[in-house]
């Protein structure tokens, strides 16, 4: 991973935390997006794929719409894949009949992934869990 790479996470990280959250990234927040993106990087390399980063663009849309959640990650995915292999079903043609077609009609394929993603991924983490509208209802002490 290289130097500019490297800022550039550092910096997305800290702006999706400051406009989503309302506070500073945490160093545990920085050394995981840092290392999630070196470890891109490499699968990239891997695969014989260009290297890749992280994408700025969401800072700017976290901080616009205050929707910072691993949900919505999980609906991408699988939103994404679900598409993806009902539109490119040349992407499994080497498979079975029987799986192609399961595969490729774009609904299994999207409730597998999200229901995967479900299970895997932790539903709220304490340190995320804040209200973005304040509670009526809750009065201050004076």
């Amino acid at each position: 991973m290289d130097f500019v790479s490297a800022v550039a996470t550092v910096g997305d990280v800290s702006g999706i935390t400051k406009g989503g959250a309302g506070r500073d990234a945490t160093d545990r927040e920085i050394e995981g997006a840092t290392f999630a993106d070196g470890l891109g990087i490499v699968a990239a390399g891997v695969f014989g794929g260009l290297p890749n980063t992280s994408f700025s663009q969401t800072v700017g849309l976290i901080a616009m719409t205050g929707v910072m959640s691993r949900h919505v990650v999980i609906f991408a995915v699988s939103l994404s894949l679900g598409l993806g292999l009902q539109l490119e079903p040349q992407a499994v043609q080497y498979l079975p009949e029987t799986t192609r077609v399961l595969l490729t009609s774009g609904l299994l394929p999207a409730a597998f992934i999200a229901i995967v993603l479900n299970l895997l991924l932790p539903d709220v983490l304490a340190d995320e869990a804040f209200p973005l509208v304040p509670d009526p209802s809750a009065r201050a002490v004076a």
